[in-house]
């Protein structure tokens, strides 16, 4: 009998040794990242999202040097939580937000006068104390009025159109401008 013989493959050499791939950061943590990252995108503050994820505040600045994607995602979220900011300063601003009207800590609501269906007119009632007759209405809507914010108008102006609207500094000279005529004034006495 023949004795069985086996090729081997030829070793070869190994080509550069691929750089080494960081692991993957595990699930638990993965998800903790999510839900930093959602609710940064709502409130726009560290402290605030760390509470809402359940996370320590220092773990978002382990994250920003641990793992390389993290920064970006983090950019990404506080871009998406800016233009929350600025929707909900626009509609502060434009619209305004309702203020309910109270009397004595209590919602005032418009008052519906009840209708008889077969006659049209309004029903009654009859104070049982005083026996005086009394109009019956149904409670409507919650009255209240909606405030603008100038403040922030003028902000969000400020920000958006800041030749026109931003601050001037008088301190600053102009050697070929005039000088205001206040100053003038205040020279010439």
């Amino acid at each position: 009998m023949k004795p069985k013989t086996t090729k081997r493959a030829a070793k070869t050499p190994p080509a550069a040794a691929a750089p080494k791939r960081k692991r993957k950061l595990k699930s638990p943590l993965r998800n903790k990242q999510r839900a930093f990252l959602a609710a940064i995108a709502i409130t726009g503050s560290i402290k605030q999202a760390a509470e809402e994820a359940k996370v320590g505040r220092t773990s978002h600045y382990k994250w920003m040097d641990a793992d390389p994607r993290y920064p970006d995602r983090f950019a990404k979220a506080m871009a998406e939580g800016d233009d929350a900011y600025e929707d909900e300063v626009s509609v502060r601003a434009y619209k305004g937000v309702f203020e309910p009207l109270v009397f004595q800590g209590q919602f005032s609501y418009e008052q519906i006068p009840c209708l008889d269906p077969e006659t049209g007119l309004q029903l009654t009632t009859t104070d049982p104390i005083t026996g005086r007759t009394i109009l019956k209405f149904a409670r409507g809507e919650i009255l209240g009025v909606w405030k603008k914010s100038d403040a922030l108008l003028m902000f969000r102006q400020r920000g958006r159109f800041p030749d026109r609207y931003g601050t001037r500094d008088l301190n600053k000279s102009d050697d070929n401008a005039d000088p205001p005529p206040f100053i003038v004034t205040i020279q010439q006495r």
